[in-house]
């Protein structure tokens, strides 16, 4: 009976990860494929390996299905690093292309808190990769990351204490999730632990980890970025936004992204029995 159920769970899974949508302006809709970006086209792979790509002037719009990650998690290790590859590659499409720029006011603003210090590594080294991985978080330039410092003076004069404080941060910084973590040590190995919460929820959406070996500097900062991705890939994900038209309507070869317009996690996927729609 296991062997079935790792069968089924191992065919779903594998569906899922095919599973974006491109739709052309001419109204041909092609589904369950895995896409990735150019500057100048879309490349698009089928589940019998066959590949096709079209020029981004012709797409309509493109939808990138989210990570199960519950199911990733059930299948073991392997299938969990293909998620987190698939977390990798939603978090590439967004940064693919640096003509593409989200509004400012339209970004997804994102709470950093400073990570814990935990045991065995000196205050010094974990304020450092907290501000590393800070830095890789605003690279992306998708969210509107919002510090420590913005908190206080958001939070200055309001005369409040502990959790009311804490209730006012999504109505004074309109804020959506809340990054934070902590960062330990053991032997030659530091941990780095990530918790993306939903503030309005008030709770963890996805956790996300890191191991790095005593590295070269340049080793580590390598390792802190790809960490910071899986975790944009993720927060994507959880945001659950809707895909409007592609604006682009040939004028120009710059391909231009408006939030809310290309990429998308979440476009009419079934989730806990019910679809998602625009």
């Amino acid at each position: 009976m296991k062997s079935y159920i790792s069968i089924l769970l191992c065919s779903l899974l594998s569906s899922a990860l095919l599973s974006d949508t491109l739709t052309l302006k001419n109204g041909k809709v092609i589904e369950d494929v895995r896409a990735k970006l150019t500057e100048t086209h879309v490349h698009i792979t089928y589940s019998s390996g066959r590949t096709n790509e079209f020029k981004k002037v012709v797409v309509k719009s493109l939808k990138l299905k989210p990570v199960h990650w519950a199911l990733a998690q059930a299948l073991g290790q392997h299938r969990k690093e293909l998620y987190e590859k698939e977390r990798v590659r939603v978090a590439d499409a967004f940064m693919s292309n640096t003509d593409w720029v989200i509004p400012e006011d339209e970004k997804p603003r994102l709470v950093f808190i400073k990570f814990q210090i935990g045991t065995g590594i000196p205050k010094e080294k974990a304020e450092m990769y907290s501000n590393l991985l800070k830095t890789k978080i605003t690279k992306t330039n998708l969210f509107s990351v919002i510090d420590s410092r913005s908190i206080e003076k958001a939070l200055a004069g309001k005369k409040c204490i502990g959790s009311d404080c804490a209730a006012l941060i999504p109505v004074e910084l309109r804020a959506n999730k809340i990054l934070t973590g902590t960062i330990s040590r053991a032997g030659t190995h530091i941990f780095i632990n990530a918790d993306v919460i939903d503030i309005k929820k008030q709770k963890v959406d996805f956790s996300e980890s890191l191991l790095i070996e005593e590295l070269s500097e340049e080793g580590a900062e390598e390792s802190v970025e790809f960490l910071a991705k899986k975790i944009t890939g993720g927060t994507m994900e959880y945001l659950e936004q809707q895909s409007l038209k592609n604006p682009y309507e040939g004028k120009s070869v710059k391909w231009p992204m408006i939030w809310r317009s290309t990429l998308v996690p979440g476009w009419g996927q079934r989730r806990d029995g019910s679809n998602l729609k625009a």
